[in-house]
């Protein structure tokens, strides 16, 4: 099974995103997703290797077999709100920013940690 796009799940607080691993969504309305939030009951840690995953991709396989599985990466887009991208404001073309105003299908390839590195990515010079 091939993942398919990030979700965006409102209202779910990040976790820690260099311990948590992939499950089953609990989220209202999250049908067929794995995710890596930390919303998830607590009984499941006393059978971690039948509920959790280090992969969104083997989540989806175990719980989904070959249906269509989302993934809903809270990391990627908590990470991503920090980080540098191109600017979608009408007029600021040529421009990098770290503003919250980016498209949710973007995964982590279309961010930089530094304004200089996402000038260099998307335009080859500095902005």
């Amino acid at each position: 099974t091939t993942p398919t796009a990030t979700t965006t799940v409102p209202g779910i607080k990040p976790g820690n995103c260099t311990t948590n691993r992939w499950h089953m969504s609990t989220q209202v309305g999250a049908t067929y997703t794995c995710t890596n939030d930390d919303v998830y009951p607590e009984a499941w840690l006393a059978m971690e290797w039948r509920h959790f995953y280090d992969t969104a991709t083997d989540c989806c396989q175990a719980f989904y077999g070959e249906l269509p599985c989302t993934v809903d990466d809270i990391c990627t887009r908590d990470k991503c709100a920090e980080k540098w991208h191109i600017s979608l404001t009408p007029g600021e073309e040529y421009t990098c920013t770290n503003s919250h105003d980016f498209l949710e299908q973007w995964d982590a390839s279309y961010f930089y940690d530094t304004a200089d590195e996402c000038c260099l990515g998307y335009f080859d010079s500095p902005c």
